[in-house]
C-alpha cells in the first residue's frame, strides 16, 4: 500500500500540474488569436497597397503614352532647338524603358510570392501530418508506460523503477503538449 498511496500523490500532482498549464495554454489560445487577427489585417492591407500601386501604374503608363504622343508631334519653335526636343523624346523613351523592366520584374516577384505562399500552405499540411503521427506514437508510449507501470504496481516494484517511469511519463507529457500546441498554431 505504500507504493498505492505514491501513485496517489503523483496522480494529483499531475493533474495540478495540467490545470496551471491550462491557465497558460489559454492566454497562448488569446495570444494566438490576435496574432491570427493582425496577420489577416496586414494581408489586406498589402492587398490594397498592390491594387492601388496597380491602378497608379496603369494611369501612369497611359500618361506617358499621352506625353510620347505630344512629343512625336510637336515642332520645335523660336528659340527651341531640334536636339533639345530630341533628347526629350530619347529620355521619355530611356524612362518607358524602364518602367517597363520595373513592371516585369513587379510580376516576377508577384509570380514567386505565390509560388512561397503554395509552397508553405503544402509544408503545413506535411507538417500537420508528420505531428499528428508523432502525437498518436508518444500518447501509445505513454499508455503502454502506464500499463508497465500498473503491473509493477500489483507486483509490488521498486519505488526507483517507479520514479523512473514517471520521469519518462511526464517527458512523453511534454512532447504530447508541444505536439499538440504546435499542431493547434497551424
Amino acid at each position: 500500500p505504500p507504493m498505492a498511496a505514491l501513485g496517489r500523490v503523483c496522480v494529483t500532482t499531475q493533474k495540478a500540474e495540467e490545470g496551471s498549464r491550462g491557465g497558460d495554454e489559454e492566454s497562448l489560445r488569446e495570444e494566438l488569436q490576435r496574432l491570427r487577427a493582425t496577420v489577416i489585417a496586414l494581408r489586406r492591407e498589402e492587398a490594397d497597397a498592390r491594387e492601388k500601386l496597380m491602378q497608379s501604374e496603369a494611369e501612369s503608363y497611359q500618361k506617358d503614352k499621352l506625353l510620347q504622343e505630344m512629343l512625336a508631334s510637336a515642332k520645335g519653335g523660336k528659340g527651341v532647338p531640334g536636339e533639345a526636343l530630341d533628347q526629350l523624346r530619347e529620355d521619355l523613351q530611356l524612362v518607358l524603358h524602364v518602367k517597363g523592366q520595373s513592371f516585369q520584374t513587379r510580376q516576377q516577384l508577384d509570380e514567386k510570392d505565390n509560388k512561397l505562399v503554395t509552397i508553405q500552405q503544402e509544408l503545413k499540411a506535411t507538417q500537420a501530418h508528420g505531428l499528428e503521427e508523432e502525437v498518436a506514437s508518444a500518447k501509445a508510449q505513454a499508455k503502454a508506460m502506464a500499463e508497465e507501470w500498473q503491473k509493477m504496481a500489483q507486483d509490488g516494484g521498486s519505488a526507483a523503477v517507479f520514479m523512473s517511469l514517471r520521469q519518462e511519463a511526464a517527458a512523453l507529457g511534454a512532447r504530447i503538449d508541444a505536439a499538440q500546441s504546435a499542431g493547434a498554431g497551424r
